[in-house]
């Protein structure tokens, strides 16, 4: 059994686990299977709009394929979540992304 496989196994025990959905998008990403993977980051943000690390983690997987207007709202979206929660190693990370864009687009 994959990694994937294992996960899904672990979901159908606890289909709202939040890290268990973000896993298997990292596997997927892993397996160069990038628009499922940023799909379902994009829906674990919908169910779970305080999971704070698919935040950056979906902005860098936009970012890499050159979407960089919805990069900027995602990230945008995870520095507003990082501050509620006070967050702030992630709110550093997040706030890095956004520099990295201005600088690149400069």
């Amino acid at each position: 059994m994959n990694r994937i496989e294992e996960l899904n196994k672990m979901l159908l025990k606890d289909p709202k686990d939040s890290f268990l959905k973000y896993a298997v998008a990292i596997e997927l990403y892993k397996l160069s299977n990038k628009k499922e993977a940023i799909n379902n980051l994009k829906q674990l943000i919908i169910e779970d709009a305080n999971y704070l690390a698919s935040y950056y983690q979906l902005g860098i997987w936009l970012k890499e394929i050159n979407e960089i207007e919805e990069c900027r709202l995602i990230i945008n979206k995870g520095i507003d979540i990082a501050i509620e929660q006070k967050n702030h190693k992630t709110l550093r990370e997040l706030k890095e992304v956004i520099n990295q864009l201005d600088f690149e687009n400069e």
